[in-house]
C-alpha cells in the first residue's frame, strides 16, 4: 500500500496586504498550526476532504496527466479554524497538491502549486518555505525572501466567522486600491525589514497594514489591543486577518505573555476574543511527513 503524507502550516492572518502599483500583494503570518493531507492507494480508506481540496486534487491529476479514474484516496486532518483568516483552505489545498505529486513521483514546484491553488480561490503564501510576498489572486508575482523570522504570535480568536470569498467584493477592492499610496509606505517598510532582517520593522509594517485594514474590515477592540500591547517591551507589533476575524499580537519573546493575557482580560477584550493562544512563527512550508 502506497501512502504519502504532507503538512502545510496555517496563518494568523497576514503581516501586510494591499496594492502595489495596481497589483495585489500579501505576506502571510505563518504559525505552527497545520493541515495534513494523506494520499493513499488503500481502497479501505475513506475520502475525507472538502470541496476545494478535492478540486485541487483533480486539477493536480489533470496537470500530471493522470487519469482521474486512478483510485487514490485523499484525507485531510487540520487544527486550523475555518472562516477566520487562518489560511485553512490554502493549507488543505497546497498539502493535497504536493502529496499527490509526490505520490506519483512527479514533485511539483511551489510556483506550480501556487498556480493551481489560485485557480480555485484567493490563496495565502503559507506554503512557501520562507517569508514570501505573493499575488494571492493569480500567482503572477512571487517574491521569496529566504528569511524565516522567529517570533511568537498571541492569537486572539473570536467565535465570529467570515467567508473569505465574500470579503473579496468589487467595493472592498476599490477601497484597497484607494489605499495604494498609503500602502506603498507599508510595502517599503516591509522591504527594509527583510533587507535588515529586523523583527521590529516587520512588526511596524504589520501594524501599519492592520490600521489600514480597519478602514475596510474593522476589528472590535482593535484600538484597545494596539494601545495595551504597545506598553509591553516584548511586543513588536499587531497584525490582523485582513479578510478574517483573528488578530495577532507579535512578540519577540514570551517573558510578558501571561501579563498581556491578564491585561486583555481586565480590559474586556476577551469578552469578544474568547480564545487566546500562543504560537510560534512558522515558515517551513510544505513538509513530507514520516510514514509517507
Amino acid at each position: 500500500m502506497a501512502k504519502v503524507i504532507v503538512s502545510c502550516p496555517g496563518t494568523c492572518g497576514e503581516l501586510i496586504q494591499g496594492y502595489v502599483e495596481d497589483e495585489f500583494r500579501l505576506v502571510s503570518c505563518g504559525i505552527n498550526m497545520f493541515s495534513v493531507a494523506t494520499i493513499t492507494s488503500d481502497q479501505g480508506a475513506v475520502n475525507q476532504a472538502g470541496e476545494k481540496s478535492r478540486k485541487a486534487l483533480e486539477a493536480t491529476l489533470a496537470d500530471l496527466e493522470i487519469s482521474s479514474e486512478d483510485e487514490v484516496k485523499l484525507s485531510i486532518s487540520s487544527s486550523l479554524s475555518v472562516s477566520k483568516g487562518m489560511a485553512s483552505s490554502t493549507a488543505d489545498m497546497a498539502a493535497s497538491i504536493y502529496a499527490a505529486s509526490l505520490y506519483y513521483k512527479k514533485p511539483m514546484t511551489l510556483e506550480k502549486i501556487a498556480g493551481i491553488c489560485t485557480s480555485i480561490e484567493a490563496t495565502d503564501s503559507s506554503f512557501f518555505n520562507s517569508l514570501t510576498m505573493f499575488d494571492s489572486r493569480g500567482a503572477n508575482f512571487i517574491e521569496q525572501t529566504g528569511w524565516q523570522p522567529n517570533f511568537y504570535v498571541l492569537m486572539l480568536e473570536p467565535k465570529e466567522e467570515l467567508n473569505t470569498e465574500a470579503f473579496h467584493t468589487k467595493a472592498n477592492d476599490e477601497l484597497l486600491k484607494k489605499q495604494a499610496k498609503s500602502f506603498s509606505r507599508v510595502h517599503n517598510l516591509y522591504r527594509v525589514a527583510v533587507k535588515e532582517k529586523s523583527l521590529e520593522k516587520l512588526g511596524q509594517a504589520a501594524l501599519k497594514s492592520a490600521k489600514l485594514n480597519q478602514e475596510i474590515l474593522p476589528k472590535p477592540f482593535f484600538e484597545t489591543i494596539v494601545e495595551l500591547s504597545g506598553t509591553f517591551n516584548s511586543c513588536i507589533g499587531v497584525n490582523v486577518a485582513h479578510s478574517g476575524t483573528v488578530i495577532g499580537i507579535l512578540l519577540r519573546d514570551l517573558t510578558e505573555v501571561e501579563t498581556i493575557k491578564r491585561v486583555l482580560e481586565d480590559n474586556q477584550v476577551t469578552t469578544y476574543y474568547q480564545k487566546l493562544k500562543v504560537y510560534s512563527s512558522c515558515y517551513k512550508g510544505l513538509q513530507q511527513q514520516k510514514g509517507g
